[in-house]
């Protein structure tokens, strides 16, 4: 579906798939994440290299501040913050 997408949308991208749970996936230098609240938790409890960018979205509006927060413990600060309908969308960087 990522590939299908920015296809559509004239941009080039490269995606990789693996299974965050088990190993901490390829490093890249902007990170964009649909992922649940736990399990942005866990990788940020885990990550080894943050990226310089990371687009977190599909959080509940009262799960972005924590999310956030996880982030910048690992050196990712809170750059940017959209909120609609009762979600999130976070932009964390260095």
């Amino acid at each position: 579906a990522t590939l299908a997408a920015a296809a559509a949308n004239g941009v080039a991208v490269t995606a990789t798939r693996c299974d965050l749970r088990r190993e901490p996936g390829p490093w890249a230098a902007t990170v964009v994440a649909n992922l649940v609240r736990p399990l942005l938790l866990e990788l940020a409890g885990r990550l080894e290299r943050p990226p310089h960018r990371l687009i977190a979205s599909g959080l509940d509006v009262g799960e972005a501040d924590e999310v956030a927060a996880a982030f910048a413990a690992r050196g990712l600060g809170l750059r940017a913050r959209r909120d609609g309908d009762g979600w999130s969308a976070i932009l964390l960087g260095r």
